[in-house]
């Protein structure tokens, strides 16, 4: 396993070999058992200061949830051979492997009687809602933001390493249920969606002002930020909004997906005490991005319109004076953080007017 995992983390060394500042004692240490737990700890609570429901809240999302996963679904059947071949030769070259250290390369090399087994062991997958615990495990290997003080725990950028096993069952999933997702999702949507980019967002928000200034209107617009976005959604809410359009055993398998058992942080060659995460969608999941869209798709534009890419969103409204904009766009940002309250989000000090 150490073989594996020294192999995993060599490129990272030298990045994550710096000193860290304890943010509860002050102390500064270059242990990197104490780093990694530091950096551990402040993941775990960056997500679990954020809001949370109720019990009686959560209960009530759990029934709903209960009656989904017993529904008949339309994408339980079993994954056939050539879904699994087409999603085994998209699979890129020289990527990092999770702690099994098994790479995608290798999965590419595999002949076709250990391709048949891997395709019945992703519908026993299936048939159970459930991963083998080997593939329940994931690596955070922390980089440093480029310009920040390496000193802050902050300032370090989580990047996941899970199996290449899970990563298939996850693309499996997403090629079965993405056209399905796609069709839920506002059309003001543009992140992570074929076909879209951030060059529509730009180009919409341009035209819009350009046509007020023919019209000779007044434009306002205001730039939401989600506080830690993927990392702070709760996964009740994730399941609750899956379930209004995926059932049975695919939506019991999804939820299964969402939460990864064991959690590490890797500092050279140790790594920390075992973390569980109760909010976000995992990093490095291939559905993350498909579920983070589908939790924002009903976000809200009273009277106004606007354009959102993952968890940036801008909205816009137009009036004959600048007060009657500013009024319009007053009563959407109520709206807005009616929708992130009810939603357990919130925006950051980023959002701008």
């Amino acid at each position: 396993m150490w073989a594996t995992f020294n192999t995993l983390t060599r490129k990272f060394k030298e990045k994550a070999n710096k000193p860290i500042q304890d943010p509860h004692t002050g102390q500064i240490t270059n242990d990197p058992k104490t780093i990694a737990n530091i950096l551990a700890a402040v993941l775990v609570n960056k997500r679990e200061q954020l809001p949370s429901y109720s019990t009686e809240e959560n209960n009530t999302m759990k029934k709903q949830i209960g009656v989904a996963v017993k529904e008949k679904g339309d994408y339980d059947k079993d994954f056939e051979i050539e879904e699994l071949y087409h999603v085994i030769n998209k699979l890129p070259k020289n990527k990092s492997p999770g702690l099994d250290g098994i790479t995608n390369d290798v999965i590419k090399e595999m002949g076709p009687k250990s391709k048949d087994f891997l395709c019945h062991l992703y519908n026993m997958c299936l048939a159970k809602a459930r991963l083998p615990r080997a593939w329940d495990t994931s690596l955070i290997v922390p980089i440093l933001k480029q310009g920040r003080n390496s000193l802050s725990p902050d300032n370090y950028r989580p990047i996941s390493l899970t199996s290449v096993f899970r990563k298939i069952l996850e693309h499996l999933i997403k090629h079965r249920i993405e056209e399905k997702i796609d069709k839920a999702l506002s059309r003001r949507q543009v992140g992570f969606r074929k076909k879209r980019s951030t060059i529509d967002a730009v180009v919409k928000l341009e035209n819009e002002i350009k046509i007020g200034m023919q019209e000779k209107n007044s434009v306002y617009a205001i730039f939401y930020d989600l506080t830690s976005a993927f990392d702070s959604v709760p996964l009740q809410l994730v399941a609750q909004k899956l379930s209004m359009h995926i059932k049975g055993k695919m939506l019991d398998l999804i939820i299964s997906l969402t939460k990864i058992e064991e959690t590490y942080v890797a500092i050279k060659n140790v790594i920390s005490d075992k973390i569980q995460f109760t909010k976000g969608v995992p990093q490095g999941c291939v559905l993350s991005p498909l579920l983070f869209n589908l939790v924002l798709a009903d976000f809200p534009f009273k009277n106004v319109d606007g354009q959102i890419f993952a968890d940036d969103i801008v909205s816009w409204a137009k009036g004959r004076t600048p007060e009657e904009a500013k009024k319009t766009m007053k009563i959407s940002v109520i709206e807005a953080v009616n929708w992130a309250n009810l939603n357990k989000l919130v925006f950051s000090n980023k959002t701008v007017l």
